[in-house]
């Protein structure tokens, strides 16, 4: 799955920090904010409750992180959206995960995405007993590698009354990252057939059966200096290092299969401009999926992260954005998510 390895990590481990401080300007809160600390196993979440106000009941959502570490009183401070779900007539849920902020516990590589599932799961569990949220009324709320999460909720979406999905793959993280080493390779100027190269080579080293097939697709891989130095992915293992990759390798989960038959609604929003994930293949197969849940949604010349006035690439976002001139966050982005929430609470 995306980011399940350590391999995969530190890119998009970055660019999802990138998300919750870019384009945002630290305000005053509108909302009500109460302690939302919870266990579950060997893990200890430190999260915080963000209500309109203690006179009612209100619709919750949780937020599902994408991958990496977490700022949560950053993020809590600094989100211009939290504010508008808070206005909207929302209240919030987020927490830490294990290792950031106060939150204890490590995640593990393997079954990275299984137990940040469990963590999830033991958060609408609490909300169940938790004052001034109406428990009925949950929906979910990430990006990108909070696809897969959600996956593993949604395979049982009883607790669950929408949710909203943005920048997220709808393919397995073996096919996700071949794409993202293509499109790489295409903005630091490689010519398609090299790229298209990489990208199959890295799929075959993934899947491949027997340790020739591995490596000489890995030396291939380690020749091409942006794969091997700037995404760090060139590495080889020797022989005894180097195993077939597991049927039950998270590597090889799909959320597809689960979002395009869950019976909730649904918002999917995809940048016109995504080269971390592959937004076509994925409105196509939701498309074809999903004929009654679904509402999809391009923002046009928007990144991966929802930001425009960019190329979209990589390259660019590892700048932080700061560096590049004239990029911002996408106004109808933010605008599509709250428009849409309003229309679930009405009658």
């Amino acid at each position: 799955m995306n980011l399940a390895t350590s391999r995969a990590m530190p890119l998009l481990v970055f660019l999802s920090l990138s998300l919750s401080i870019m384009g945002q300007a630290t305000h005053a809160p509108s909302f009500v904010q109460r302690e939302f600390n919870f266990s579950t196993g060997k893990f200890q979440l430190e999260g915080r409750l963000l209500l309109p106000d203690t006179l009612s009941r209100h619709p919750v959502i949780l937020n599902v992180w994408g991958s990496g570490p977490t700022r949560m009183q950053h993020y809590i401070r600094n989100s211009k959206i939290l504010k508008k779900f808070t206005d909207t007539g929302y209240a919030v849920v987020l927490y830490d995960k294990p290792g950031s902020g106060d939150s204890r516990g490590k995640l593990p590589e393997k079954q990275l995405l299984y137990n940040r599932a469990k963590i999830a799961r033991a958060a609408l569990e609490k909300l169940k007993t938790t004052p001034f949220v109406d428990p009925d009324r949950v929906g979910l709320y990430g990006s990108s590698q909070a696809a897969y999460v959600m996956a593993f909720l949604l395979e049982d979406p009883r607790d669950i009354s929408f949710a909203v999905c943005w920048s997220c793959p709808m393919e397995n993280s073996i096919e996700q990252t071949a794409y993202q080493i293509r499109e790489y390779l295409l903005c630091a100027g490689r010519d398609i057939p090299l790229a298209e190269k990489a990208a199959q080579s890295y799929k075959d080293s993934k899947l491949a059966g027997d340790y020739s097939t591995y490596l000489r697709n890995a030396e291939f891989l380690n020749q091409i200096p942006e794969v091997r130095e700037e995404l760090g992915w060139g590495k080889i293992l020797p022989p005894g290092a180097w195993k077939p990759l597991a049927p039950d390798s998270e590597e090889l989960l799909d959320p597809a299969p689960v979002f395009g038959k869950v019976p909730i609604p649904l918002l999917t929003i995809y940048g016109t401009l995504d080269k971390n994930i592959d937004p076509h293949q994925a409105v196509d197969l939701l498309g074809r999926q999903q004929k009654e849940y679904l509402q999809n949604v391009w923002i046009p010349d928007a990144d991966h992260n929802m930001m425009v006035g960019g190329s979209g690439c990589i390259q660019e976002q590892l700048k932080r954005y700061r560096t590049v001139p004239n990029i911002s966050r996408s106004i109808p982005f933010e605008n599509t998510v709250i428009d849409w929430l309003g229309v679930l609470e009405k009658p």
